[in-house]
């Protein structure tokens, strides 16, 4: 598993994507747009977005906050 905390900026975002491991958003603070293959939700403080393997996802930052992105099996991440 790879574990990422992530502190986000109101209005950043993460362009869509799609990746062979799961993926689990976590908000701990703040509100996050949520695109899961075309479906976008709004993902608040105790909430989860869960992304499965191979499918186009996005997010946007809706407000300032924080999260903890899990992704099965481990993720390699280019320059780290």
């Amino acid at each position: 598993m790879t574990f990422a905390h992530y502190d986000f900026e109101q209005g950043s975002s993460i362009h869509t994507h799609f990746h062979p491991q799961e993926e689990v958003w976590q908000v701990i603070e703040g509100r996050l747009e949520v695109t899961v293959d075309g479906v976008m939700q709004v993902a608040g403080p105790g909430m989860a977005a869960i992304v499965l393997p191979n499918v186009p996802h996005s997010i946007r930052a809706l407000t300032d906050g924080k999260a903890i992105v899990v992704d099965y099996p481990f993720r390699e991440i280019p320059g780290r």
